[in-house]
């Protein structure tokens, strides 16, 4: 069982306090984070004010001259902001964005074709092989819906 250092712990201690307090902005958070320094084992690159991208001029020549050329450094870090801006912006588009009527509708039909096989099969075994199969027909088309809603929004 791997235990955090208690540094690490008082860090996200306060991190969540920090979260917690009303009105606090991203900027405002991530000025208050103190970042552990940088070491020969790991280079700490702070991401930029927004939290959407990180910062180029965390380069240290000391750790990394004998590794990777400062320029090929820079790319990496644009590279990764990048991809990061990528991301946050197609995160903040699906949050804003909601759910179109056809998912709403859809969810709609899987919930009650679920109550109807619920109901079904709970009252049906006393009855034929016809309403069986009726039954499990009503299970199929409602776990396809569900399965086709998931597909859709992966």
């Amino acid at each position: 069982k791997r235990t955090l250092e208690p540094r690490i712990v008082e860090e996200l201690t306060r991190i969540r306090e920090i979260k917690n307090k009303r009105f606090s902005s991203r900027i405002d958070i991530m000025e208050q984070i103190n970042f552990p320094p940088s070491t020969p084992a790991k280079i700490v690159i702070k991401s930029n004010e927004k939290g959407t991208g990180f910062m180029r001029n965390h380069y240290v020549e000391e750790y990394c001259k004998d590794y990777i050329p400062k320029e090929e450094f820079d790319a990496i870090v644009d590279k990764v902001s990048y991809i990061i801006g990528n991301e946050y912006s197609r995160k903040r588009n699906l949050d804003t964005k909601g759910m179109s009527i056809w998912i709403q509708l859809s969810m709609i039909t899987a919930l009650a074709l679920a109550f109807c096989f619920c109901v079904m099969a709970y009252y049906i075994p006393k009855y034929g092989t016809t309403y069986k199969v009726i039954t499990f027909l009503i299970a199929v088309a409602g776990y396809l819906v569900a399965i086709s809603i998931m597909m859709y929004n992966f």
